[in-house]
């Protein structure tokens, strides 16, 4: 067996642990003034989030100097910046921290006050996303991959981004859109896309119709569509 550790040993064990964290304190201390953080080195995009708020974000942690700064801390501040998604940080040897921002690219509004992110995430900004040239997306967060790949679609189909301004689900299962124009467009779950580029290719057509203007189609028929002809107030203010 070990012998047991004679009493004075013990006793000076027991103070050693007892002055740890003091001594941990103290280099802390000491460490910020001798090695202090002098730069930073920022990456970022700089379309909705700025150096200054980059900075102010970090600026309570990189007092603590280059060996005691806490970047999960700061990262967690520079997180809950507006359009920020993703952080990178890095300690550059000896005097530097590297910063790295990845910001949000919106490409549509979602229900009250949220966007989709390009990466299909939602997130929310101090802005009122209402105010944003954004189409909307009706629906529960489930369907959202649906509709948004419906709307890169009928983009495509009438005149690229900007042309469409609302995708929804309706109750039935099928998807209404409302075209840059205000036209509206009904869809069923049946072969949604062929029967909406089947409709794009004739719609230059139909403008151009005597019995127009129009203002909606349903395309859930089989073999054609059903359209509306636009109020008497609208197609004065048509022609």
């Amino acid at each position: 067996m070990n012998a047991p550790l004679p009493r004075t040993m013990a006793w000076l064990l027991a103070l050693a642990l007892l002055a740890m964290p003091s001594y941990a304190l103290l280099m802390g201390h000491f460490g910020a003034q001798r090695w202090p953080i002098r730069q930073l080195i920022l990456h970022a995009e700089f379309q909705r989030v700025s150096a200054t708020q980059i900075e102010r974000a970090v600026a309570p942690q990189l007092a603590a100097g280059f060996f005691a700064v806490d970047l999960s801390a700061m990262r967690e501040r520079l997180e809950g910046i507006p359009w920020v998604a993703a952080v990178e940080l890095r300690k550059r040897w000896p005097d530097a921290i590297e910063i790295s921002i990845r910001e949000h690219r919106a490409v549509a509004r979602v229900g009250a006050g949220r966007l989709l992110a390009e990466d299909g995430s939602l997130f929310s900004t101090p802005v009122a996303a209402e105010a944003m040239d954004l189409p909307l997306l009706s629906a529960d967060e489930r369907h959202l991959p649906e509709l948004y790949e419906t709307l890169r679609f009928a983009e495509r189909l009438f005149g690229g981004p900007g042309s469409v301004r609302e995708v929804a689900l309706e109750v039935h299962g099928g998807m209404r859109l409302v075209l840059a124009d205000g036209f509206r467009i009904t869809l069923g779950r049946n072969a949604p896309r062929q029967r909406l580029a089947r409709f794009a290719a004739l719609r230059e057509r139909l403008s151009a119709h005597p019995l127009g203007p129009f203002e909606a189609a349903d395309l859930r028929y089989s073999h054609g569509f059903a359209l509306r002809r636009a109020s008497p107030a609208a197609a004065k203010e048509e022609s």
